[in-house]
């Protein structure tokens, strides 16, 4: 295998998987948002690469600001869902 080939090889092991906000998410996002930790859990355990797909917003639907643009994987959705809790 040559350099390039090693190269295209790490380029599709690195692919970047997105789910636009606005047209659903994805379920574990969604399970997540709604807080039902158990089944977000069950679910990981069936799909396990859905944790690896970023959720993106393009902020110009469902939202007060323009400018609320934002890009997140399902632990970062579970950080600001525990985050929002303790207050």
């Amino acid at each position: 295998m040559d350099g390039a080939d090693t190269n295209s090889a790490a380029k599709q092991s690195h692919k970047c998987y997105e789910a636009k906000y606005e047209e659903g998410a994805t379920e574990l996002f969604q399970l997540i948002e709604s807080q039902k930790w158990e089944e977000a859990l069950r679910l990981l355990e069936e799909e396990p690469d859905e944790a690896k797909i970023w959720v993106v917003s393009s902020g110009t639907e469902n939202t007060v600001f323009s400018w609320s643009v934002w890009r997140r994987l399902p632990i970062h959705e579970v950080s600001c869902c525990l985050l929002l809790s303790c207050f």
